[in-house]
């Protein structure tokens, strides 16, 4: 069987590495596997095909500063990938983001109907039912402008910014067009029961969906080391406004010297004091050293789907504490793992030092929680099912 893999990078954490599990459970039951992304690195160990080119990508990103047009730049790439695609033949196509500056996606969805192959597509945020942004979450609240068809969008500003026009009005009217033309062939897998709940309330409720969380690669993330002195981490891609850097400056302010801050992940602009900054973690068993050897990881973010990084924390033994919004302790609360959760700063505060105060846990018996991969089987049952039913 021939599997496609679309995402806007194809290495790095989070959901690039869920797909290189994707890749290298597929290859081992014998699939031929290609995955085409955007930017950076190849995966290694299979075919790969790159969409677009740096020219591309930034002209797609002037599109979406100054007009609003994300995801409807890159025609002629996409169109060129989309042929490249045809001559594979592939038997499954299996989106991840569509978004991230190199995609057309009218372009893609018009290719799929045509093409007939079924399609399934993993949602990790909700840019695909928005007019604009990824989470409408934000530190000053919830935006629903989704659920009546948006404009006015307080969020411009934010991923994926326009400094000009507002079109998030034409935009979701765009998705709702484009992304319903194509059922039967299309199966949403939101990766969270959060987000699926969304789903159902948005333009996007009549296209069949499955939810498919995503196991950890335990091999990688596992207890690697214990703390030798009292350590709070944060783990980011980026520490954009989305992810609370502003609450790791209080927290410096409210624990004692004794406790080290460490942040991983890249920070524009200056590091908050007294806070030791990682940069970004490339090689994810450093990191998962990093999260074996801290107290406590901190999810500050104001707004998540499923974020794997206080899950990746949890199966290296490390206590967590989380702000509780979107899907982000989805699952792990009354489990009996060390989790502490708070729905502001003042209580997330509290949080943190409700972790830094508890008695020491059973590191592996935390970490044997995620063992196995129970969601991995849904998904390939899920692909052997779409495959037997278009023969």
């Amino acid at each position: 069987m021939k599997l496609l893999l679309v995402n806007t990078v194809a290495t790095g954490g989070s959901i690039p590495a869920y797909m290189r599990t994707i890749a290298r459970e597929a290859l081992r039951r014998g699939y031929d596997v290609t995955m085409a992304y955007g930017r950076g690195l190849p995966m290694p160990g299979v075919r790969n095909i790159r969409i677009g080119n740096a020219l591309d990508h930034a002209a797609h990103g002037i599109a979406t500063r100054l007009f609003d047009r994300h995801g409807l730049a890159s025609r002629a790439s996409t169109r060129r990938f989309t042929a490249e695609a045809e001559r594979l033949q592939p038997d499954i196509i299996h989106l991840h983001n569509i978004h991230g500056y190199y995609l057309h996606y009218p372009t893609l969805f018009a290719w799929l109907k045509k093409y007939g192959r079924p399609v399934l597509w993993s949602m990790h945020d909700c840019w695909a039912f928005t007019g604009h942004c990824a989470f409408f979450n934000s530190r000053e609240g919830s935006c629903l402008r989704w659920h009546t068809g948006c404009g006015e969008c307080p969020q411009l500003r934010q991923y994926p910014a326009s400094l000009g026009a507002d079109r998030s009005a034409v935009n979701l009217k765009d998705k709702n067009l484009t992304f319903n033309q194509i059922p039967p062939l299309l199966r949403i897998l939101p990766v969270s029961d959060w987000l699926s709940e969304r789903l159902a309330d948005s333009c996007l409720a009549g296209i069949a969906r499955t939810t498919v969380k995503i196991d950890l690669d335990t091999d990688i993330f596992r207890p690697s080391g214990t703390p030798r002195t009292p350590r709070v981490l944060g783990v980011a891609n980026v520490w954009d406004a989305r992810k609370g850097l502003d609450f790791f400056a209080r927290l410096r302010q409210e624990l004692p010297d004794s406790v080290e801050i460490r942040l991983a992940g890249r920070i524009p602009g200056k590091v908050p004091k007294g806070i030791k900054s990682l940069g970004n973690i490339a090689d994810l068993r450093e990191l998962a050293r990093e999260y074996s050897e801290a107290t406590v990881t901190v999810s500050a973010s104001y707004a998540e789907n499923y974020p794997q990084t206080i899950r990746e924390a949890l199966a290296c033994g490390c206590a967590v504490s989380a702000r509780d919004t979107g899907g982000t302790l989805e699952g792990l609360i009354g489990t009996g793992l060390p989790v502490w959760s708070g729905t502001d700063d003042d209580s997330l505060v509290k949080a943190v030092k409700s972790a830094l105060a508890a008695p020491a846990h059973n590191r592996r018996e935390c970490a044997s929680r995620f063992a196995g991969t129970p969601n991995l089987d849904i998904l390939f049952g899920l692909y052997t099912e779409l495959s037997i039913r278009n023969c």
